[in-house]
């Protein structure tokens, strides 16, 4: 069973090669369901009625608090001409207040991740020749829990439980024991 929920969440994610989708799909303790179509985030309440949550906003990731505030990235391209790209980092309170929590900014977020636990505990890949993998408490100590060369990173995905994935181009790899990253599946999309 465990293996069949993580072949179809990274069979999706391994096509990040190709292109870059939205895989933000979080839940506040209401019920409430909120997705982005990467060009705003939306709600489905319980009863099945659809609102738009956030207007506006190019979000990729997202992630839900312990007190129902609705984190993501706008992220937008300046175009051809400068080659150059801009975030800026927002925050839905449970009341549907929207506010920039980091204002916009040259290029792409670094040292941040809404990849996420319990405790808001954040995991972060510095990616280079040597791919570093992070573990940044809410204090903002950095723990490094283990680095690997690769070529393909995709999204980390962390489990309730706290096992913590990743893809490389189609293989899915796994953090079994702290300073380990062993390769979990081969060639999700052939399976």
């Amino acid at each position: 069973m465990r293996k069949s929920i993580l072949l179809a969440l990274f069979a999706m994610t391994a096509l990040e090669v190709w292109a870059h989708p939205g895989v933000g799909i979080v839940m506040d303790s209401k019920g409430n369901l909120f997705y982005t179509d990467l060009v705003q985030i939306w709600m489905i309440k319980p009863d099945g009625s659809k609102s738009i949550a956030v207007p506006d906003v190019h979000s990729h990731e997202l992630y839900m608090d312990k007190n129902d505030q609705l984190w993501g990235e706008h992220l937008w391209f300046n175009g051809e001409q400068t080659n150059t790209w801009g975030h800026y980092l927002w925050r839905r309170s449970a009341n549907g207040e929207i506010i920039k929590v980091k204002d916009s900014t040259a290029g792409f977020s670094e040292w941040n991740s809404f990849t996420r636990d319990a405790a808001g505990n954040m995991y972060y890949i510095e990616k280079s020749i040597l791919s570093n993998f992070w573990k940044i408490d809410t204090a903002g100590k950095k723990t490094l829990l283990g680095s690997k060369s690769l070529s393909s990173i995709g999204r980390l995905h962390l489990t309730g439980n706290g096992d913590l994935y990743f893809n490389n181009g189609a293989d899915l790899y796994w953090f079994p024991e702290a300073d380990s990253i062993e390769l979990f599946l081969k060639a999700v999309n052939d399976t």
